[in-house]
């Protein structure tokens, strides 16, 4: 049983067709972005299982799923995270998050633990923080759009 299977039963009550949950899987695999792999899901199936209104909304819900069972990523992209996990920074800066590239860095002058935020048109923000405050804060970003 994929993900998708798993979450239009829970939320909505539909049991998806074995062979489409299959399918699912693998435009998933192929695409690797949740929200175009779901549309092409619902263009593509005779089936109707959710209306494309509701792709924001079951992508959310599989982000959510997949946080909670923390989910793995062989090529970890940033090189954090161990065993290749999927860390909070990736989740807000991939294609369905909020775009958003975070970094915990260090002020050099002043030695304090800083973020380095840029979004996807590339503005920046540089932000001095508490020490030990900047993955509850990447944590935080990351609930806020979880739950929006």
């Amino acid at each position: 049983m994929s993900i998708l299977s798993k979450i239009l039963y829970k939320k909505y009550g539909v049991i998806i067709n074995k062979a489409e949950d299959v399918y699912f899987d693998f435009i998933l695999e192929s695409t690797k972005n949740l929200e175009k792999s779901l549309l092409s899901f619902s263009k593509n199936c005779e089936t109707r299982y959710f209306n494309e209104t509701k792709i924001k909304e079951i992508s959310k819900f599989i982000l959510k799923e997949e946080v909670g069972r923390d989910i793995k990523n062989s090529e970890s992209p940033d090189g954090k995270g161990p065993a290749g996990n999927i860390t909070d920074a990736q989740l807000i800066a991939n294609e369905e998050g909020l775009g958003l590239y975070i970094e915990d860095t260090v002020d050099t002058v002043s030695g304090k633990e800083a973020v380095y935020l840029e979004d996807e048109t590339k503005k920046n923000m540089y932000k001095e923080m508490e020490e030990d405050y900047v993955h509850v804060f990447t944590r935080n970003i990351k609930n806020k759009y979880i739950n929006n």
